[in-house]
């Protein structure tokens, strides 16, 4: 569960009805009304990672939201405290169908009534749950732009429209050149690259420092790294976490799951004689983007001790 901010209903609102939300709330909608799968996953996929940013907002404790996977486990399991709703949204697949549907040719397959429902059972479970009731907005229903009765809403979206029109012209002058973002703070970290790859790690204090042994007394120092990566659309081969301190070095080898996305928060037991004040830690993955080529995503974060 989280804390909201005061007169959090309001900013809820607010960043309903912002171009950059409402946009793709009425395009899902529209997806949904026409049938249109293959728009409907992709923007689906968008307007979830809307929702978890919205409320990262309004939490007292703001959150790093920047993808969809990542928004629904924070929704389903700190918001809600529903992992079981997170389940709904790993079944339906929603996240690794937009992926597939931004980077390869293939159809997508979804049940678009089912996708609906477990997408405003998300939306009415925060509202009921936290008072909300600005955010009952972003309930898909058949919608089209033709029928639409709010102004506002209907000048969002036909800014969209023409925003999107720009951009769709720009797209055909593409340059291949690389666009990664990397937004971090020291002990965090979340990186997305050209290919739409990412990677969040961030590190924490577990049981901090302790000692270990009975007759052979050791002080130790546990943290936990949290690492979350896709490990559908791109197979990763390999993910390593490099702990360094004062010239000293611990590799972790992180272990991969086959599944759309993987979250891990592993337990790391430093020698605290070698590992003790700042510590810093470099992960690296190594992902297959062809038979005999592969793709390296890498980041650095740090964190006093």
């Amino acid at each position: 569960m989280i804390s909201l901010k005061p007169n959090a209903n309001a900013t809820v609102n607010k960043l309903c009805y912002s171009d950059s939300v409402i946009a793709f709330y009425y395009s899902v909608c529209e997806d949904y009304a026409n049938g249109y799968i293959q728009p409907f996953v992709t923007n689906m996929q968008t307007l979830i990672t809307k929702v978890g940013i919205i409320m990262s907002n309004v939490a007292t404790k703001k959150v790093n939201i920047s993808y969809c996977y990542q928004s629904i486990n924070f929704l389903c399991k700190t918001v809600l405290d529903k992992p079981e709703l997170g389940k709904k949204f790993d079944q339906l697949g929603i996240n690794s169908k937009g992926n597939k549907g931004k980077h390869s040719l293939e159809n997508n397959k979804i049940d678009l009534n089912k996708a609906v429902q477990v997408f405003n059972e998300l939306i009415n479970s925060i509202v009921n749950k936290y008072n909300l009731p600005a955010l009952k907005a972003l309930l898909v229903v058949k919608k089209t732009k033709g029928n639409t009765n709010q102004n506002k809403q209907q000048q969002s979206y036909q800014s969209y429209y023409g925003e999107l029109t720009k951009q769709t012209s720009q797209k055909n002058n593409y340059s291949s050149a690389p666009k990664i973002s990397h937004k971090h703070a020291k002990d965090e970290s979340t990186i997305s690259d050209e290919l739409d790859v990412s990677l969040f790690v961030k590190l924490e204090k577990g049981k901090g420092y302790y000692t270990k042994g009975i007759f052979n007394k050791k002080k130790m120092l546990n943290v936990v790294l949290m690492v979350d990566f896709p490990t559908c659309d791109y197979k990763f081969k390999s993910m390593t976490a490099t702990f360094k301190c004062r010239g000293n070095t611990f590799v972790k080898k992180i272990p991969i799951v086959d599944k759309v996305y993987q979250t891990t928060d592993m337990e790391v037991d430093l020698d605290a004689s070698l590992f003790s004040g700042n510590i810093t830690v470099t992960v690296v993955g190594i992902y297959k983007i062809g038979v005999f080529k592969t793709k390296q995503i890498k980041t650095t974060i740090s964190k006093t001790f």
